[in-house]
């Protein structure tokens, strides 16, 4: 059975001319690495992602951080983009709708998440004062579908600058990690995808290890 792992990139322009490029961290190669998995990358310049995706028969669904999301939906429920990162919005909307309507399991990692929870209705919001980026924080895990931990609140790293609040969470999405001020820091569908708003790639916790294997026992 085929163990590739599909994998979106952040989109960069080049500081000394202009060139689009995708890229992504090496951080993220070396967690599939872990798991005996082969990262598929994908880029935010295919015609068909969807296609691309099918033919090469991936198990699974990484959507990566980086870049804020730029897509929105209007009142017609179509799907408008608006700058430089909306071939990624595209792309990882698609690829999304897709692994969903095909069984495919899911995972989200900050913009992953932020992507999944606009994708069922949802929306984020821009916080300020930077208390969520480049600083660790406490969460509290108030759903142990990824298994107990010591404590009930355990710290995780975050780099972001846009949060969802619960309010802001559709009931599709189970909440199962929550942040101070009701930020939402984690979310599920069983059998089908989570979504984290901080990075296991960077700084890999005990917890961070169930999560990963409950979505490996998925594929």
């Amino acid at each position: 059975m085929s163990n590739l792992i599909g994998m979106t990139m952040r989109v960069a322009n080049n500081d000394k001319y202009y060139e689009i490029r995708d890229c992504i961290s090496h951080d993220y190669i070396n967690l599939l690495n872990e798991y005996d998995l082969v990262p598929v990358l994908i880029s935010n310049n295919l015609s068909n992602p969807e296609m691309y995706f099918n033919n090469l028969q991936c198990r699974g669904l990484i959507l990566t951080g980086g870049d804020d999301i730029e897509f929105r939906f209007n009142k017609f429920k179509q799907f408008e983009i608006n700058n430089i990162n909306n071939c990624r919005d595209r792309t990882e909307y698609s690829l999304l709708q897709y692994c969903l309507k095909n069984n495919i399991p899911v995972l989200g990692i900050c913009r992953g998440l932020q992507i999944i929870n606009t994708f069922f209705g949802g929306s984020t919001c821009k916080i300020i004062g930077g208390k969520h980026v480049n600083v660790k924080h406490k969460i509290n895990i108030v759903d142990k579908y990824f298994g107990e931990v010591q404590s009930e609140e355990i710290s995780v790293n975050s780099y972001h600058n846009n949060v969802i609040y619960k309010n802001n969470c559709p009931k599709a999405l189970k909440i199962f990690a929550e942040a101070e001020d009701n930020i939402v820091e984690g979310v599920y569908i069983e059998n089908k995808l989570v979504g984290i708003q901080w990075h296991p790639e960077r700084d890999k916790s005990t917890y961070d290890e169930n999560i990963i294997k409950r979505w490996i026992e998925w594929i």
